[in-house]
């Protein structure tokens, strides 16, 4: 009798110790569990508006064997931020490192699409040859800057709003790459470098 009861309290032992362990590991997994969220509950990533700098990072372009006449010595923009059909004016501070005074200069804009907002678009823009992806501005000037002297040359030219795509308006805004060349007396002397972003109507709020 002694022995059926021995054998009964280990019996009870063996499944105390037991339920003990499947409770510990129920412990242990449930907050793994609650920690899983839906996907409704998963943050989205946000991103910023691009807004330009108004003195941009250029990179010089200089074309190989270019004369030591004129160098564009920094770039800006008359706003931080521009919208699809904006005026832009891009302020060159020119600085004449010859040894001969400048008389007339020449400033010319290469604006490339790279990138349109507008998914549809976007997709078109992809199809095209790279200069039908350009828009080109030339301006002239006849300002007179002496040996070690600097003026500045505001260029001005007026972006697209929109194109017509599939019988619809589609917004030209998105990014560009921005070439300012600038051609002294005739020659090539300097060209830039620079990234533009345009804001579309429906960023603006």
């Amino acid at each position: 009798m002694k022995g059926k009861i021995l054998n009964l309290l280990i019996l009870v032992a063996i499944i105390a110790v037991i339920l003990v362990a499947w409770s510990s590991t129920k412990i242990v997994e449930c907050p793994l569990r609650a920690t899983s969220a839906s996907p409704k509950e998963i943050p989205r990533a946000t991103s910023a508006s691009p807004i330009n700098s108004p003195r941009p990072t250029a990179t010089r372009t200089l074309p190989e064997g270019a004369p030591q006449i004129g160098i564009i010595k920094s770039i800006s923009f008359d706003k931080d931020t521009y919208y699809a059909g904006d005026i832009i004016t891009a302020i060159l501070e020119v600085e004449n490192i010859g040894g001969a005074d400048i008389t007339s200069e020449k400033v010319t804009i290469n604006a490339t699409c790279v990138r349109l907002d507008d998914f549809t678009a976007n997709l078109y823009l992809k199809t095209l040859e790279e200069e039908e992806k350009m828009e080109t501005y030339t301006m002239s000037f006849s300002e007179i800057i002496g040996p070690g002297q600097t003026k500045i040359l505001s260029a001005s030219f007026r972006t697209l709003s929109e194109i017509e795509y599939g019988g619809l308006e589609v917004s030209l805004a998105g990014d560009y790459e921005i070439l300012l060349t600038l051609n002294i007396d005739g020659e090539t002397t300097d060209a830039k470098e620079l990234k533009l972003t345009l804001l579309g109507d429906d960023l603006e709020n």
